[in-house]
């Protein structure tokens, strides 16, 4: 009852504050409104349960960007309107803006399927009041120490989350991470999706717990290839059968965001999910490649040791044969994780081995300790390749014909994709996803 009686006014007052923000200039307008709800009233998101005919949540170390993307973009290409939360806003607070600001004065949706990407630590605060029919899991990995403490803290936040949400909610689980699969309550049946016996999986956490798991009908990528236009091509097998998917997404990483986004997809469109995979374009800083002049920039979003590592490996994997030049935009803001021991935890050895290098470039606040870091790896670095700042090192590359793969932490490549639009048209964040 006090949920009908409030919802009114705090979609209103929720507008008003995004109006004014607007008008003094003092940012987006979407994280103000989602702030007062976070603080004050945070049950009252719970009118929201009965206003979605199906809500789907997606959350994980690496991963939950695209693939709450994906799902989102083969809803939309099926004709079915949806809301999401389009600028990554995947914290308590911008979630709670994206559904204030989505419905009318009067409390009325748009539409009746809901796609939201969810922080860890959110998720189990956000699941107390909106509960979710399906919940997918895209791994699990160390992250920022300082955000989220040990990997065992993380999987806790996972449990609660399962607890809170009702006995019909539908898991959709990465079988590759064992350590992930603890989660699972027992009995419990999931859909699994993973990568096949004789492809190279990253390097999960291990697990020492035996789990023991039924599983509704999985997906399975049994054959990754790489196209000559740099586009990729899975076969993937569920069930009985295999069919065969081509995708413009970078690297092994990726095909786990395709493989999760059919799991969700495929039992409401079918193979109507296959196609609108083709066209989707990486979202913001994963695997976007920006053209300026002649020069061409590959934005990756780095921001732990699994994520970088396995950039990486797709980077070798596509230059075998050729010399490439190199950027590590890093800082240590709030957003990036005050914490740059992880740094230190990336294989960068193994890469500096195998990989052809004719320039490292750095920048950013903590962009020594970065090139400091190289070194350390055997690489052969010179001091004069750091930039004091970001500008000028765009600026200098744009005046070149070359590739440059820039490898950022999270505001460091806010900062770059921002003065690269300087330069060129981009797709808006806001639009994309973060």
């Amino acid at each position: 009852m006090l949920i009908s009686i409030l919802i009114y006014p705090t979609i209103w007052l929720s507008k008003i504050l995004y109006r004014l923000t607007l008008l003094t200039k003092r940012g987006s307008g979407t994280s103000l409104p989602g702030l007062f709800v976070e603080k004050y009233i945070p049950w009252i998101l719970g009118y929201f349960n009965g206003k979605f005919d199906e809500i789907i949540m997606v959350t994980g170390t690496n991963g939950k960007t695209t693939t709450r993307a994906l799902i989102a973009h083969i809803y939309e290409a099926n004709d079915v309107n949806i809301v999401t939360n389009r600028g990554g806003a995947n914290i308590f607070r911008g979630i709670a803006s994206s559904l204030m600001l989505d419905v009318d004065i009067w409390g009325r949706t748009k539409s009746k399927t809901l796609i939201l990407e969810v922080e860890e630590a959110t998720l189990p605060k956000l699941t107390m009041y909106i509960k979710p029919n399906k919940l997918i899991f895209t791994n699990i990995f160390r992250d920022q120490l300082d955000a989220y403490g040990e990997i065992d803290h993380t999987l806790d936040f996972f449990k609660n989350a399962i607890a809170n949400c009702n006995k019909n909610l539908e898991i959709i689980i990465n079988k590759d991470d064992t350590k992930l699969l603890t989660i699972i309550p027992p009995n419990k049946q999931v859909i699994f999706f993973g990568l096949g016996d004789d492809i190279q999986k990253p390097n999960y956490e291990k697990n020492n717990t035996i789990v023991d798991i039924r599983s509704h009908p999985a997906f399975f990528a049994t054959k990754i290839t790489s196209l000559s236009d740099n586009s990729t091509n899975i076969e993937v097998q569920n069930g009985a059968n295999t069919y065969s998917i081509n995708t413009l997404l970078p690297g092994n990483y990726n095909v786990y965001n395709v493989l999760a986004a059919l799991a969700v997809t495929y039992h409401k469109f079918g193979r109507n999910a296959f196609e609108p995979i083709s066209y989707f374009q990486p979202v913001f800083g994963r695997g976007e490649e920006i053209q300026v002049g002649k020069a061409k920039f590959c934005m990756h979003l780095v921001k732990n040791p699994a994520g970088f590592d396995e950039v990486l490996n797709h980077i070798r994997s596509t230059n075998q044969n050729s010399s490439i030049s190199i950027a590590f935009l890093i800082n240590d803001n709030i957003a990036d994780g005050k914490d740059m021991s992880w740094l230190w935890d990336i294989n960068i050895e193994n890469f500096i081995t195998n990989q052809k290098i004719s320039q490292i470039h750095t920048s950013g606040q903590r962009g020594l300790d970065m090139m400091l870091r190289m070194e350390y790896a055997g690489a052969v670095v010179n001091i004069d390749n750091h930039y004091s700042n970001i500008e000028n090192m765009i600026d200098d590359f744009s005046k070149h014909n070359k590739v440059y793969y820039i490898l950022s932490t999270y505001t460091a490549l806010l900062k770059a994709r921002s003065i690269l639009e300087q330069y060129t048209t981009l797709t808006k964040i806001t639009d994309s996803g973060n």
